[in-house]
């Protein structure tokens, strides 16, 4: 699947392995030829982008499918042999499609799941934030009663520290720590993968959007065994993996309360 493809997060179709040993599929071979075989694993595809649920109206049924033979042909046979079935409204459903092709079928419960999830993760971040606001607040309203007393002479020199870490890099540390989190640890990529997403977020990608990019692929990681999922520095850099999943995380993260200053 092309990336042009993953950016509208298009699903991807499961095609049974005796799919052409079936003889339903070779009934079908048999009197449309390669070319109907062909147009119906076709129609699948474009059913499961345009409309997970399995139904197309029956004026764009053959046109979907790329069908070149003769008018109705396909249609006529497809709802003959029980390849789709009619709804009374003008519309086709392709047969048995939540049952063969479930992953497609419910994809908006997963995005609707995802979004809730995303909500749920930002607000939990927020109370954080606030909590850490409001802890240093009551530490710095009772450090004169924790001064030493009396204060040593002479007085210690202070201690030289670290300049703090800037907002970037610290949204940065956390992006990656939660992509090793939940797809895959991969500490030889962690400074590579920091460093890029710091110049996504140099770019204005916001937080949250690259956030949501982590759990989308999270869904498609689980498929695959650890050692086959990207590494973080592969996900924001060089495959650029991201990318993928950007238009949607956009539509998710709007969607989300705006980001405070995490610390």
């Amino acid at each position: 699947m092309t990336a042009k493809a993953r950016a509208n997060l298009t699903p991807d179709i499961r095609l049974d392995t005796q799919f052409f040993n079936n003889l339903k599929t070779k009934r079908l071979q048999r009197s449309l030829g390669e070319h109907g075989v062909t147009c119906m694993i076709r129609l699948w595809c474009y059913v499961a982008e345009r409309n997970p649920k399995g139904v197309i109206s029956r004026e764009d049924f053959e046109e979907a499918a790329g069908w070149t033979g003769e008018k109705e042909a396909f249609t006529s046979y497809a709802i003959r042999m029980r390849w789709a079935d009619e709804d009374g409204f003008g519309n086709l459903a392709i047969h048995d499609w939540q049952l063969h092709q479930p992953y497609v079928f419910h994809s908006d419960k997963r995005k609707n799941a995802a979004s809730v999830a995303a909500v749920t993760r930002w607000e939990k971040i927020r109370k954080q934030a606030i909590d850490a606001d409001r802890m240093r607040s009551l530490c710095g309203s009772d450090a004169p009663a924790l001064a030493p007393a009396p204060a040593p002479a002479p007085a210690p020199a202070p201690k030289r520290t670290k300049p703090n870490t800037s907002p970037r890099k610290e949204r940065a540390q956390k992006i990656v720590s939660y992509y090793e989190q939940l797809i895959r640890e991969d500490r030889p990529s962690r400074s590579r993968a920091r460093k890029n997403v710091e110049k996504l977020l140099s770019k204005g990608i916001e937080p949250k959007v690259l956030w949501e990019c982590v759990g989308l692929y999270s869904e498609d990681a689980q498929k695959n065994e650890p050692q086959y999922r990207k590494a973080a520095g592969n996900f924001f850099g060089r495959d650029a993996v991201y990318e993928s999943y950007l238009e949607e995380a956009k539509r998710i993260a709007e969607n989300l309360p705006p980001i405070e200053k995490v610390e």
